[in-house]
């Protein structure tokens, strides 16, 4: 009588996502960069974006890739006019195999104009994605709302 072995394939269980524990590592990469616009650091900036970036400004200017987006930022930082930026997550939502997630928030630019301070918001959408277990920005779309 002949034994016969069968094998079966391996079968890769899905790694366990803690959706909280990564929500809360997006808002931490958010606030390094609110930090890096309030210090006027452009390549800190840039640290937290994929080489790719895609970014909608609300004047409506596309900018794509990483040297395009911190050039951006290099000349708001050059206006001695020019405060702040800061981007406030109202909601987070990350994608069914942990990689992506979208965010949702509240946005604020501040100047000084005329020797009083002068803002803009409206909201934004992130796109982000997680790439050798760091979350970055893949894009960014920014709806201005009023002055």
């Amino acid at each position: 009588m002949s034994s016969s072995v069968k094998l079966q394939k391996s079968v890769q269980l899905p790694r366990t996502i803690n959706p909280e524990r990564e929500e809360k590592a997006i808002r931490e990469q958010r606030r390094l960069f609110n930090e890096a616009i309030a210090a006027h650091d452009a390549r800190q900036v840039g640290a937290t974006w994929l080489s790719d970036i895609q970014v909608s400004a609300s004047d409506g200017r596309a900018m794509i890739g990483r040297e395009a987006v911190q050039k951006a930022f290099e000349g708001f930082f050059a206006d001695p006019n020019f405060i702040t930026f800061v981007r406030t997550p109202t909601q987070i939502r990350l994608s069914e195999d942990g990689n992506t997630a979208a965010e949702h928030g509240n946005w604020v630019g501040r100047w000084h104009h005329a020797g009083e301070l002068s803002t803009r918001h409206g909201v934004y959408l992130g796109s982000w994605r997680k790439q050798g277990g760091r979350w970055l920005i893949q894009a960014e779309l920014y709806v201005p709302l009023g002055d």
